[in-house]
């Protein structure tokens, strides 16, 4: 997390339009919430228990959040298809969805 706050004091993350921190620990929450660069940050909790309805249908809203806070930044409406697309692409590159 040091070498990231470096990095954001230096100017490297200054062309970003948006940095996503998602915070499943307190590292990232504080670095969230310390975050002065100049490209917007949006911050969504992602739960650690997949394995339950509620937890299923609070990281969808979180995901929504994420969606709405984005759109508004980019100015931009962003659909289903190009989040699938997006996927695809990821998985294309050899990423995983785990």
């Amino acid at each position: 997390m040091q070498s990231v706050l470096e990095l954001e004091c230096d100017g490297a993350y200054d062309s970003l339009d948006a940095v996503l921190f998602c915070v499943p620990c307190d590292t990232l929450r504080c670095i969230s919430q310390i975050w002065k660069g100049k490209a917007p940050s949006i911050t969504f909790t992602h739960p650690q228990n997949r394995r339950i309805a509620a937890a299923n249908d609070f990281l969808a809203a979180e995901y929504d959040l994420v969606r709405s806070k984005l759109e508004k930044i980019l100015k931009t409406k962003i659909s289903d298809e190009a989040i699938e697309k997006s996927i695809e692409i990821s998985l294309s590159a050899g990423f995983s969805l785990r």
